[in-house]
């Protein structure tokens, strides 16, 4: 087969697989604020943990290379569509990096590599592992996404990543255009308290498991 048709194959597989091209969903991958965050080590005392999900295909999500360019890096879920298997699963993150495919394991593979498993699983659903920081905050926006967030990270990058729509105005914090409310769970998972961030210059609260993002009421 030729090159160019070999290559047009595998980016309709790609779509069909992973998510719909016209939802509208997959062109506004370029948006997404761009933030360092270094790979999962494979092996080590601090090993990730992994929570490993059956999911139907089509999954809702666009997978993307942890360093550009870096095939051995690992590959990670950069976004997901709300109304996907992933998001719709409740267990999958976005920032979320990719450790296994049907039992193989893959924590250090490259794009090509997953997607190649990815596309072979047989049947309708494919079991994936999602590693994460075992420090990560589940962030939950009202679109029913959640990010996996570090304490300490912008909040303005961890809404980008969400897809929650958001309108921001002077994004130095004086005015609350881009305020909403958090409800913040401590690590032993009870609610500890709420209260409001203007996500221009706030950031993911240090000490918490979980916090859920709503519009605000004020």
């Amino acid at each position: 087969m030729p090159a160019f048709l070999a290559g047009s194959l595998r980016a309709a597989l790609t779509i069909a697989l992973i998510g719909s091209a016209t939802s509208g969903f997959l062109c506004s991958h370029s948006s997404i604020p761009v933030r360092r965050r270094a790979p999962l080590p494979v092996h080590s005392q601090g090993d990730p943990d992994v929570a490993t999900v059956r999911l139907k295909k089509p999954m809702g999500m666009i997978l993307e290379e942890i360093e550009p360019g870096n095939d051995a890096k690992g590959v990670r879920v950069g976004r997901m569509d709300p109304k996907g298997s992933a998001a719709q699963s409740g267990q999958v993150l976005i920032l979320d990096q990719i450790a296994t495919v049907d039992g193989n394991e893959c924590l250090a593979e490259g794009f090509d590599t997953i997607m190649d498993l990815i596309i072979d699983a047989p049947g309708p659903e494919v079991e994936i592992g999602f590693a994460r920081d075992k420090s990560t905050t589940v962030v939950r926006f009202p679109n029913g996404v959640k990010v996996g967030a570090l304490p300490g990270e912008p909040m303005k990058f961890i809404v980008g990543r969400s897809a929650y729509p958001i309108k921001y105005s002077c994004e130095g914090g004086s005015c609350a255009t881009c305020e909403m409310k958090m409800q913040i769970y401590d690590l032993d998972g009870e609610e500890d308290l709420e209260r409001y961030i203007r996500v221009c210059v706030g950031r993911v609260p240090q000490g918490s498991s979980f916090v859920g993002m709503l519009p605000s009421d004020r």
